[in-house]
């Protein structure tokens, strides 16, 4: 059977192109934690800052790394939040603003919860 690999008619063309597929590569990237960074976010933390870590990783890559870097209980149900969490939170604390002098227009301006 000829397929016309540029278009999908029907179910039949497409399941007919994937089973003609070939795994040709599997690749896995790591991205090294920075020299000494464990020794800074130690002094971080005994000079009382609250230390967080952002990140568009994957969730157990991210509590992985937090623990590596001493951070405590970083597994454990509202330690580590998820981006829809995160923004949940944001969207509490955010106010709709206009900013014509930086020229960005709509924006937002946060404030803490407890100056609300």
């Amino acid at each position: 059977m000829l397929v016309d690999f540029n278009k999908f008619e029907n179910e039949e063309d497409r399941a007919s192109i994937e089973n003609q597929l070939t795994l040709i590569a599997t690749i896995g990237l790591m991205d090294p934690l920075r020299d000494n960074i464990d020794e800074a976010i130690l002094k971080l933390n005994e000079s009382k800052t609250n230390v967080r870590i952002v990140s568009g990783d994957h969730r157990e890559s991210v509590v992985l790394c937090a623990g590596r870097l001493g951070f405590d209980n970083c597994d454990q149900p509202g330690i580590c939040v998820d981006s829809a969490d995160l923004l949940e939170d944001l969207r509490e604390m955010q106010k709709d603003a206009f900013d014509e002098a930086e020229g960005r227009g709509a924006t937002y301006k946060f404030q803490n919860k407890e100056s609300r």
